[in-house]
Formats: structure tokens, C-alpha cells, sequence
């Protein structure tokens, strides 16, 4: 299963995950969210159907963004299908 999104996370633009649940978090960090940004202002358009944060479904690796990055970092030990 693919590890959750965390704000810190990168894609593979190398684009950083900067924006996310403030409440909702994984290894101490927050979790990214379909709807949440990064560096570059792309938003997040793939997430979970099943797991959410704050009612938003969660990103996980291999989610992309609306520039059609995927996100390449995401928690070691937390995941979600």
C-alpha cells in the first residue's frame, strides 16, 4: 500500500507538498489532502475514496497534482489504499 502525503513530501517535479491538514497528521506531520497546494501552487486532484482527514480524502504516493506530478515521498509506516 502507499504510504499518506505528509507537507514536507515532494513529487516528482521536486515540487514540495506545502500546504495541508492542520489538525490530521502522520509521523507528527500534516497530511496532504485532495484540494491542498505546493510550492508551485499546483493543487492536488487524486486522493482516497475511503480515508479522509477534516472530510477531504487523503494523498498518498502516486496521487497527482493538477500539473500531472506525482507525489514520490510519503510516510514509511502509515498507509492507505
Amino acid at each position: 500500500m502507499p504510504g499518506i502525503a505528509r507537507i514536507g513530501d515532494i513529487d516528482t517535479r521536486n515540487d514540495i507538498k506545502s500546504n495541508g491538514s492542520s489538525t490530521v497528521f502522520v509521523n507528527g506531520i500534516g497530511v496532504v489532502r485532495i484540494g491542498d497546494i505546493d510550492t508551485r501552487l499546483d493543487t492536488m486532484v487524486d486522493g482516497s475514496l475511503t480515508v479522509f482527514a477534516n472530510g477531504i480524502g487523503v494523498c498518498v504516493t502516486g496521487d497527482r497534482d493538477s500539473r500531472n506530478d506525482t507525489i514520490t515521498q510519503g510516510s514509511p509506516s502509515v498507509f492507505a489504499g
